[in-house]
């Protein structure tokens, strides 16, 4: 999770390794739409915008050791360090 909790990062471990960036900003926004409407859903029927989805074509890195944001430019940078 970023510093200003608007992305979330989620690794996952494949036959080539995926991280997908979440905009949490966007369901933060929904959560407090249902809040104020009074009308409240499961957030596991909920589709998270995603933000991106990050693999690489010339590494054939099966899964990632770390993830972090970069602490200053407001998270713009994600920063990976796969098993290769």
């Amino acid at each position: 999770m970023s510093a200003n909790k608007n992305n979330l990062a989620v690794c996952e471990r494949a036959t080539k390794a995926i991280c997908t960036v979440y905009n949490m900003q966007r369901l933060l926004e929904l959560i407090k739409e249902e809040i104020k409407n009074k009308k409240f859903n499961s957030i596991n029927n909920r589709i998270i915008e995603k933000k991106k989805i990050l693999c690489s074509a010339e590494i054939t890195a099966t899964e990632f050791i770390a993830a972090d944001f970069h602490s200053n430019d407001e998270q713009k940078k994600l920063v990976t360090l796969t098993n290769v």
